[in-house]
């Protein structure tokens, strides 16, 4: 198993990487897990990520910071930390998780747009070594909780991937 938690925690952190530095490859890679389309009669092509993060509406949770990824493309995850120490300070546990999807808008030139949630590696590999420990334990439920965690937080983020949509269908 210690082989396990060390590709787990490589994961992790490239993960983590590819986070704070956009990368391309890691916003267009990956296992589709939302879907949603807004139609072209009520959004832009010149939309800008400033835009998309002054719009976002008021949340309990991290907001979601944008960056363009290319002329048609604009990646989103949520904020790594809060933006402030008070913030910090303020955050309770029911406030902030570890993301399980990263999004990207795709625009088209009819200026329809999709939302698409796209499946993080680090909770895929979580939820297999726990998973497997679930089978191997038998009996015990904290791998049991461990993924019903995992799925709470992708309904969570699921919730908000729908705000984001009825915040685009405004533009």
């Amino acid at each position: 198993m210690p082989l396990f938690l060390s590709a787990l925690l490589i994961v992790a952190m490239l993960e983590l990487l590819a986070m704070i530095f956009w990368s391309k490859l890691w916003f267009r890679l990956g296992i589709p897990v939302f879907s949603r389309q807004v139609t072209g009669h009520c959004t832009r092509v010149a939309m800008t990520p400033d835009e998309l993060i002054e719009r976002q509406p008021p949340s309990r949770f991290q907001p979601f910071l944008f960056e363009r990824l290319s002329s048609r493309s604009i990646g989103f995850r949520e904020w790594l930390l809060p933006g402030s120490l008070v913030a910090l300070l303020n955050l309770s546990i029911l406030n902030f998780y570890t993301p399980v999807m990263r999004g990207r808008l795709e625009i088209d030139s009819l200026g329809n747009v999709r939302i698409v949630g796209l499946l993080n590696y680090f909770p895929l590999l979580l939820g297999l070594y726990l998973l497997e420990f679930a089978i191997d334990s038998k009996g015990s439920a904290a791998p049991l909780i461990g993924l019903a965690l995992l799925a709470a937080i992708y309904v969570v983020q699921r919730g908000r991937f729908k705000q984001l949509a009825a915040v685009l269908s405004s533009f």
